[in-house]
């Protein structure tokens, strides 16, 4: 199995880099693209732990995953319905001032001076993309999906 990682990596990396192009291509519904998706992230993780000998168990924590996972999913592909894909993609990476706001929330840790750094940094790209957006005559409501889907991915790094 270890040998076969790299290359799960290399496809995954792949079909990451891909989506937003075949979300815009597909005429299907956003909600229909999160189901298959879903679909066959279940059915690949069935397959590994059928032949890891894995049993799965479901608690709390899988269950919060498995919601926070289908809002994130679900926000992001309307998102690349409804803004363009460089946008989408660029906007749900801002997950990272949602960890760290979590953090502090949640976890009463302070960031640290180079963290705020990046998010000043962060924050300004963010803004350059709204304002693009806005400019040229795109639509607002899927920058702030793309935002909304990267506000739950960040809650993903706390179950």
């Amino acid at each position: 199995m270890k040998k076969l990682a790299p290359l799960c990596m290399l496809l995954a990396a792949l079909c990451w880099s891909v989506c937003g192009v075949l979300v815009k291509a597909c005429r299907w519904p956003g909600i229909y693209i999160t189901i298959l998706r879903g679909s066959i992230i279940v059915a690949v993780y069935g397959f590994i732990s059928f032949y890891s000998g894995r049993r799965f168990k479901i608690d709390k924590y899988k269950i919060l995953i498995a919601l926070g996972y289908f809002g994130q999913s679900s926000l992001l592909m309307l998102a690349f319905k409804y803004t363009t894909a460089g946008s989408a993609t660029a906007l749900q990476n801002t997950s990272l001032l949602g960890i760290m706001a979590l953090n502090y929330l949640i976890l009463k840790q302070k960031p640290q001076k180079k963290e705020l750094i990046t998010c000043a940094f962060l924050l300004f790209g963010v803004f350059i993309i709204l304002g693009g957006t806005v400019k040229s005559g795109g639509r607002i409501i899927g920058n702030l999906l793309a935002l909304a889907s990267a506000l739950f991915y960040a809650c993903l790094f706390f179950f």
